[in-house]
């Protein structure tokens, strides 16, 4: 058997990342099999790659012959093995198994722990397709991909482009809305398991009859600024009682309290930006100005590419402009936006503003720092 990345998974195991896989699109397995390829896998590599072995016929046919009295060995020996397993079905479908498994004897007691992951090369399809994944601890079966799943969809890995997005959200979603795709990518930043979730809240709203682009706008961002704002000020609560503290409590308070909109949004990056404080951990020993500030730094990018989500799906939207806007990348920027916000505030300010520029909207913030 001539082996390339068309007739088995070992390619996986030499690339940086994943590029492609196929997932069923009515699987309900998408956040486990997201979870296996971008957190367990990569640290799994070195293991699979200690023992790639090729099962040619006669010995696939001989181990399914077998394989009743194989187990029956296995439940009572003690295996600690990694590696990869590729071998041909008798229907002609190429099969890649990667595993780590450990079993030992605890007492009477064989355990198990380990994981297995099982990829199928169907002939005439280029996808490696996830058909099984199983991790198991202390024999207790902690996540698992069943096999029957028929899979023939799309799964990426990392932040997703909005091409990526579109592609993994019409193999889930009737009727390709392609609108609300750009909006939960915006929303989610393209990070898959953000936009899962963002995307049955749509689907929720949408049972509760938020049909229009303009309404559920404003339903996802409301839900969205709210839980920042929560989360905001569980962090705030933990810090000793300062002036700098309380005054960016009474705007998260203000905002929490008041209705979710540009004129709301705006007002928010006022008064944080009014506050004064030290940027410089100074005589603070514990870093508590700093930490303080780049908190106010992460409010004003993240309430910016609020009000920018907003301002864009609700009053400068057309299906023109939203061709356009793909077409030109445009909304890659925006989700660049929401990803930075964590590491570079000012970046997320920056990113937003070259989209601002290029849709004709006038720059609300500059800078982070107060004045800007």
């Amino acid at each position: 058997m001539k082996f390339n990345n068309k007739n088995n998974a070992v390619h996986l195991l030499m690339e940086d990342s994943f590029s492609k896989i196929g997932i069923s699109k009515d699987s309900v397995e998408l956040d486990e099999a997201l979870f296996f390829c971008n957190k367990e896998f990569p640290h799994l590599k070195s293991s699979f790659r200690k023992s790639i072995q090729y099962l040619c016929r006669p010995f696939f046919e001989a181990y399914q012959n077998a394989k009743e009295k194989l187990l029956n060995v296995l439940v009572k020996e003690p295996v600690r093995r990694s590696g990869t397993f590729i071998y041909t079905t008798l229907n002609e479908e190429t099969l890649t198994t990667f595993y780590d498994l450990n079993t030992e004897h605890h007492g009477q007691e064989m355990v198990t722990n380990g994981v297995v992951a099982i990829f199928s090369n169907i002939p005439n399809n280029s996808l490696p397709q996830l058909i099984f994944y199983s991790h198991v601890k202390n024999n207790n079966t902690i996540t698992s991909i069943p096999s029957h799943l028929l899979l023939q969809g799309i799964i990426y890995v990392d932040y997703l482009s909005y091409e990526m997005t579109q592609q993994l959200l019409a193999r889930r979603v009737i009727g390709r809305p392609i609108p609300f795709f750009c909006l939960a990518f915006c929303l989610s930043g393209g990070l898959p398991r953000d936009l899962i979730r963002v995307f049955r809240k749509v689907y929720q709203l949408s049972e509760q009859g938020v049909k229009k682009l303009a309404p559920m706008t404003l339903a996802l961002l409301k839900d969205d600024v709210l839980a920042k704002m929560r989360a905001t000020r569980v962090f705030l609560q933990r810090v000793e009682d300062l002036q700098i503290k309380c005054e960016l409590l009474r705007s998260v308070y203000e905002t929490e309290m008041g209705i979710i909109d540009e004129g709301t949004l705006v007002a928010a990056i006022n008064r944080i930006k009014s506050i004064k404080y030290e940027r410089s951990v100074g005589q603070d020993d514990t870093g508590l100005n700093a930490r303080l500030a780049t908190t106010a730094d992460q409010l004003i990018g993240y309430l910016y590419l609020s009000i920018t989500i907003l301002q864009f799906f609700i009053n400068n939207y057309t299906e023109t402009i939203l061709v356009d806007v793909v077409k030109n990348a445009e909304l890659d920027g925006l989700a660049k936006a929401r990803q930075s916000l964590a590491i570079d505030a000012q970046a997320s300010v920056n990113y937003v503003n070259l989209f601002r520029n290029r849709r004709g909207m006038e720059e609300i913030v500059t800078s982070t720092v107060p004045g800007g």
